[in-house]
C-alpha cells in the first residue's frame, strides 16, 4: 500500500487512554501494518517530534488554545486552536500526503489551512466524530456536576454544545468523509 495518511490530533494516543485516542490508535497501527506511511500531527502533546509504532509524531508549536476572551465568544463554535499557515508550510515542505484524518474535531479549522498547501493538492479529508456527541454535548454537564473541581471548561463546553450544534453541519461540508463510532453521532449525519 502506498498511501500516505495524516493524523491531526490534540493528543499522542499511543496508548490509547480514551475513546478519542482509541480510533486514532487503532487505525494508524492498522495502516502501518498494510505498508502505509502515517503522520500523526500533534497540538495538544510534549512530544516534539517521535517514531512510535512505526508512526512519525510532529508536534505544532505554535497552534496554541485561544485566548479565554476568544473562548468566551460562544459563537466561536467548535475549534480552540489557532492555526500558523507559515509552520505547516514549514513542517510539511516537501511531504505529500493522500488522506488527511483529523480528531477531534475542535481541530477542524486545520483542514482550511492544509488544502491551500501543495502537499495536499487532491487529498482526501476525514473528520473523526468520535468525541464531539458525546463529550461536549452529554459529557461536559456530567463532568461539571459530578467532579469536584467544578472545572469552567466545562461548563463552558457544555453551553458552546448548543451553537455547535447549529455549526455541524457547515464542519461536515469541509470532509470527504465523516468516522462516527457510536449510533448517535451516526445520526447527525442525516
Amino acid at each position: 500500500m502506498d498511501i500516505r495518511f495524516l493524523f491531526v490530533t490534540d493528543s499522542v494516543p499511543f496508548p490509547p487512554s480514551n475513546g478519542k485516542e482509541l480510533p486514532l490508535s487503532q487505525i494508524s497501527i492498522g495502516f502501518v501494518k498494510k505498508g502505509a506511511k502515517v503522520t500523526l500531527l500533534t497540538v495538544g502533546s510534549d512530544v516534539d517530534k517521535a517514531l512510535v509504532n512505526d508512526v512519525e509524531i510532529l508536534k505544532l508549536a505554535s497552534s496554541k488554545k485561544k485566548k479565554l476572551k476568544e473562548k468566551l465568544n460562544f459563537f466561536k463554535g467548535l475549534s480552540i486552536y489557532k492555526w500558523d499557515r507559515e509552520e505547516l508550510q514549514k513542517i510539511f515542505q516537501g511531504h505529500k500526503f493522500d488522506v488527511v484524518w483529523v480528531s477531534p474535531a475542535n481541530c477542524y479549522e486545520v483542514v482550511d489551512v492544509l488544502k491551500t498547501l501543495e502537499g495536499f493538492k487532491g487529498a482526501k479529508f476525514i473528520l473523526g466524530l468520535n468525541d464531539v456527541k458525546t463529550y461536549l454535548y452529554r459529557d461536559s454537564l456530567n463532568e461539571f456536576i459530578h467532579t469536584g473541581g467544578m472545572r469552567l471548561k466545562h461548563l463552558l463546553n457544555y453551553i458552546r454544545s448548543f451553537v455547535i450544534k447549529y455549526e455541524e453541519k457547515a464542519i461536515f461540508k469541509k470532509f470527504d468523509l465523516i468516522h462516527v463510532q457510536t449510533k448517535e453521532e451516526s445520526s447527525k449525519l442525516k
